[in-house]
């Protein structure tokens, strides 16, 4: 049997093991949550079927618009003209008004430096989930790029003196790569792992989450805003920060020296961008990820840029293998084989392309596994290996 608690009320919770990964449902409040894994005494998780994640959204273009008539163009080009005109002369009017009166145009109003800072909450109390899990549900606010933003903070539990713990940040995945998305109860699995480890994992959403009921198809138009908001994100980056930047002023337990990122996914994708771009982050594990956006949309990007423009910029900008040479940190990467999402060769051009930079990357294959349950049965354990090389249990080193 798996014991775990409710996320919402914190209410007892007992199923059986065939039910780990699985959404159950709190008897007390009805929350839907999903039953953790719980590892054997290796620390892996067992070999078991896992129910993989709802694949994202697939996307059609846009349809084209009814053509009209050469009478109501006529009428519509001549309605512009008018309207232009009008506007004309009614700006011409208030510019000698204002003249004649003397007035000053009014100051344009810039916000204040506390305007736009993050506000940083204390650590609230914790939710106590199963085999020793504490979890804490964040909400950081204000509007810097990548604002509002909710996070979710694992710590072993138990007490843990000052920097006495390594960390890892993990983005959620299942998005086409150049919007963002917001964290949910299936993303645990991903998470528990690391903490049962002895990691403290701080899991943060991206700017951009595309709200679409489950299962409908997304048009292009419906990712403009999405892709405008993870644009002004930094492409996650902002994101990435803000969650860097809480735990080291609000998590004393952790060890600044100690902070790696992973993800699955497009979430790999975001791990080894974060990787690349900020120093802070001391090595990276990304399971399955994809290191060419331009690629992998392929013919549909020019379409895409053209319903909204600047995406194209977008997927070249998050693409890893366009900052191969920014890597500083040792990489991990794992994929299998049988992946349908992400093909082999292109890991393997992105490995390809670290080696010859000289840079640090290990690269493991499995034969089977597909995108998902690769990572979570063998994936997950040794890129936690990997964390642990690279110094994650040695206390302040670097």
């Amino acid at each position: 049997m798996i014991d775990f608690y409710c996320t919402q009320c914190g209410r007892p919770i007992q199923v059986a093991e065939q039910l780990a990964g699985r959404s159950v449902r709190c008897p007390r409040c009805g929350r839907e949550m999903v039953a953790p894994f719980v590892l054997n005494a290796n620390g892996a998780v067992p070999a078991k079927p896992v129910i993989a994640p709802t694949p994202p959204p697939v996307l059609t273009p846009p349809p084209f618009a009814p053509r009209r008539s050469r009478a109501l163009k006529a009428f519509g080009v001549a309605a512009v003209v008018a309207l232009i005109l009008l506007l004309i002369k009614a700006f011409l009017a208030v510019a000698v008004m204002q003249h004649t009166m003397m007035v000053p145009a009014a100051p344009v109003a810039t916000p204040s430096p506390s305007a736009s800072a993050p506000q940083f909450q204390e650590l609230p109390s914790p939710v106590h989930l199963a085999n020793g899990v504490d979890l804490y549900l964040l909400e950081f606010t204000g509007a810097a790029p990548g604002l509002p933003m909710h996070a979710r903070l694992y710590l072993p539990a138990g007490y843990h003196s000052d920097q006495s713990l390594p960390c890892v940040f993990i983005a959620p995945a299942g998005t086409r790569l150049i919007y963002g998305a917001s964290l949910s109860n299936d993303d645990s699995p991903e998470h528990l792992p690391y903490v049962r480890a002895g990691f403290a994992v701080m899991a943060y959403e991206l700017s951009g989450n595309l709200n679409l009921p489950q299962n409908a198809p997304a048009k292009y138009r419906d990712l403009r805003n999405p892709i405008y908001q993870f644009m002004a994100a930094d492409g996650g980056l902002a994101n990435a920060r803000l969650a860097i930047d809480y735990v080291l002023s609000k998590v004393p337990q952790v060890d600044p020296n100690r902070l790696y990122a992973a993800g699955r996914s497009s979430a790999g994708t975001m791990a080894l961008d974060l990787a690349a771009a900020d120093s802070r982050i001391r090595a990276v594990a990304a399971y399955a990820p994809a290191t060419d956006v331009v690629a992998y949309w392929g013919n549909h990007l020019d379409d895409l840029n053209r319903a909204v423009p600047g995406s194209a910029a977008l997927a070249s900008r998050v693409s890893p293998i366009k900052h191969v040479s920014q890597f500083n940190c040792p990489v991990f990467i794992f994929h299998a084989d049988d992946d349908r999402t992400v093909p082999t060769a292109d890991v393997q051009r992105f490995v390809e392309a670290m080696d010859s930079a000289g840079k640090t990357v290990e690269f493991r294959r499995v034969p089977f596994g597909g995108h998902y349950n690769s990572m979570i049965r063998e994936g997950i354990p040794q890129g936690i290996s990997f964390f642990l090389q690279n110094g994650a249990m040695e206390p302040g080193s670097r």
